[in-house]
């Protein structure tokens, strides 16, 4: 995966990049509403870096456009910029997987109320093994068959 698309998943956006032969330096903007997904991102990233062949030095690089004070995101890699790039990577999937919203129950494609008896629990759909036994066992006796 390019480093580009895996910072788009914590909200970074490369702005200006310079790469030589052993360093490399990353100019990101990162949006807002993300920040926790990259604040994840860059401390999974700096913990996993030690004792590593490269170093990095992540900080804000602050500049004035137009009469107000901006900043960007640095990142100064130098030494194995390959191997910080791909651990930086991977840093950056782990983290918005992290934070991506769990689906806990989806309606079927067709159902028009999703059954449950406050009583009994769930009526339909995926039971425990021995909670289902017993609904399935009701089922059985319901069409004349009895539960083995």
């Amino acid at each position: 995966m390019q480093l580009g698309v895996a910072l788009k998943r914590v909200g970074a956006t490369i702005v200006k990049e310079k790469l030589g032969d052993a360093e490399a330096t990353y100019y990101l903007r990162v949006d807002p509403d993300q920040g926790a997904k990259w604040v994840d991102a860059v401390s999974a990233f700096l913990t996993g870096s030690s004792g590593k062949p490269y170093s990095a030095d992540i900080s804000k690089y602050f500049y004035a456009s137009q009469g107000s004070v901006r900043y960007l995101w640095r990142i100064v890699l130098s030494g194995d910029v390959n191997s910080a790039l791909t651990l930086f990577g991977a840093c950056a999937v782990q983290a918005a997987m992290a934070h991506a919203p769990e689906i806990t129950s989806i309606p079927l494609v067709g159902r028009i109320r999703y059954p449950y008896d406050p009583a009994r629990g769930k009526i339909k759909g995926a039971h425990e093994v021995d909670t289902a036994m017993g609904v399935i066992g009701a089922a059985a006796a319901g069409f004349g068959g009895g539960a083995s």
